[in-house]
């Protein structure tokens, strides 16, 4: 059993933890009256009791319901890791766009990833492998200086979701902590 995993257990807590509130994320609202993240936390996702990803998770309010992760995969084929920005649909949602990206200050996902065609219903999802500088210039620049999630193509015109930095001490250090579990060998 891993570090995270005893901890976990240890103080109670599920593989996905706790929310942190958004007034810790965003103050008020936007200028352009964009959707304001409704919380900010981090994410450990387990298959068979083995740690597979650790990232951030922001939700948003509204008609979607849903959620966008920004995620550090361990590929079960060769144990290489790969990065993922995903946006999952509230159950029962639509989903009308075809893509799903996060630009930060210095990286845009729409350039570095590959779409994903085969998606699981109700999610869209961008993923690839990125060097070591890349991937970690992509989750610090995001938990320090924050980014934007856009879903676009489709039917509907492009919704961009604002995500401001820096985040929340609880995601950043959930984050790192479940990372170190997820190299450890």
């Amino acid at each position: 059993m891993s570090f995270l995993q005893t901890s976990l257990k240890l103080f109670g807590l599920a593989a996905v933890f706790a929310p942190v509130p958004a007034s810790v994320v965003w103050a008020g609202t936007s200028p352009e009256n964009l959707p304001v993240a409704h919380e900010i936390s981090p994410l450990a996702l387990f298959k068979d009791d083995k740690l597979t990803a650790c990232g951030v998770r922001a939700t948003f309010p509204g008609d979607d319901g849903g959620h966008f992760d920004l995620l550090l995969v361990k590929r079960e084929t060769d144990g290489e890791t790969e990065w993922a920005v995903r946006f999952s649909a509230a159950p029962g949602s639509e989903i009308r766009s075809t893509t799903v990206s996060l630009k930060t200050a210095e990286h845009d996902t729409s350039r570095l990833f590959t779409p994903v065609l085969a998606q699981p219903a109700g999610s869209l999802e961008n993923r690839g492998p990125l060097d070591e500088t890349t991937g970690t210039k992509l989750i610090i620049g995001f938990m320090i200086g924050g980014g934007t999630f856009t879903l676009s193509g489709g039917i509907d015109p492009d919704r961009t979701y604002p995500v401001t930095g820096p985040l929340p001490h609880e995601a950043r250090s959930g984050y790192l902590n479940c990372a170190g579990d997820l190299y450890r060998p």
